[in-house]
């Protein structure tokens, strides 16, 4: 379900940005869209390294499976920033 996927997600997210990136300050907003949800997640760690680990590798495969979309990489003002857009009614993982 779309719930699922978005809850994984929050807790990969904001698990990597206390966890490995050393973050001070992890953030989270979801916001509704036409036909969908998006949840984005930032930090203000050490900004994303060279690939993706096994945690984000899985959470896009979950979100693409559902449905989704999953884009990662570095936030606008630094840190991380990682972003998960999901129509309603997408499939279940």
């Amino acid at each position: 379900s779309v719930e699922l996927v978005l809850a994984l997600g929050l807790r990969e997210a904001v698990s990597n940005g206390r966890r490995s990136a050393n973050a001070g300050i992890v953030e989270a907003r979801i916001d509704s869209q036409d036909g969908g949800v998006s949840l984005t997640v930032s930090d203000d760690g050490i900004g994303p390294t060279k690939g993706t680990g096994s945690g984000i590798q899985g959470m896009r495969e979950r979100v693409i499976a559902a449905g989704g979309s999953l884009t990662f990489g570095p936030g606008v003002t630094g840190g991380t920033e990682l972003r998960i857009d999901m129509p309603f009614g997408g499939s279940s993982p």
